[in-house]
């Protein structure tokens, strides 16, 4: 969804399956948090009247999902989704003094890796356009950079990986088409199997309507994916969505 819940999630599960496997064989993993709508794991639609229907909700979301033809030379992987998952969305929700929307329909897109760098994408679809603005409203709220990383600080540790330190800084960010946009640079330092490892990303999301779409960059190490690239595939997987609508 488009409130840190999901967007925290899935940045905490690139995270942990990034330095972990980075810690442990130095090479890169993909892995994410996420419910899928339509698959294993996928949350009843809800069933609060929405002006959409549940096959325009879907067709939405999936327009929003980043594809292969996205992301070239890059490795693609089912993104997944657990009762870990399910704890870290309550945790940021209740960081930020907001409850879990009802979604008609969620699309948690697939992982995609080059060396140690991991994009990921999702969409999820709320039940009006006034609980989305709410959400965005919070995640533009002060409390938002102190609960991302106390979140993923959570969320690591439960992964056995060790926070060191970490911030969350808000970056400029216009998405054009949209409804309106944040974005998030993460730093942090952390420990897994004896090493130091550094982890940079960026989590950005965009509105449109009712769908709230991610787009997120998780790399341990150097990474030559700027924020303008990143803001350059939300903009693409918004523009998808607004001609879909």
């Amino acid at each position: 969804m488009l409130l840190s819940s999901s967007w925290t999630a899935r940045a905490a599960a690139a995270v942990g399956v990034l330095a972990a496997t980075v810690a442990l064989s130095g090479c890169s993993g993909s892995s994410s948090a996420g419910k899928q709508a339509g698959g294993s794991g996928s949350p009843t639609p809800s069933a609060t009247a929405t002006t959409l229907s549940l096959d325009k909700a879907k067709a939405l979301a999936a327009a929003a999902v980043l594809t292969s033809a996205d992301l070239p030379g890059y490795t693609s992987k089912p993104q997944t989704h657990d009762a870990s998952d399910d704890a870290t969305e309550k945790q940021v929700e209740a960081c930020l003094g907001l409850t879990e929307p009802h979604y008609v329909t969620r699309n948690i897109g697939m992982a995609y890796s080059k060396g140690t760098d991991e994009i990921d994408s999702s969409a999820d679809v709320v039940e009006s356009t006034a609980v989305a603005q709410q959400q965005l409203h919070g995640l533009l709220s002060s409390k938002a950079p102190t609960c991302f990383i106390r979140t993923l600080k959570t969320a690591l540790g439960s992964s056995g990986i060790t926070f060191v330190s970490g911030s969350a800084k808000r970056v400029p960010l216009t998405v054009a088409g949209s409804d309106g946009a944040f974005g998030f640079r993460l730093a942090v330092v952390a420990k897994a199997q004896g090493r130091t490892i550094n982890i940079t990303g960026y989590e950005t999301g965009s509105l449109v309507g009712q769908v709230e779409i991610d787009v997120t960059l998780i790399s341990v190490g150097p990474s030559s994916v700027t924020l303008a690239d990143v803001t350059a595939l939300a903009t693409k997987a918004t523009a998808r969505v607004r001609s879909a609508y």
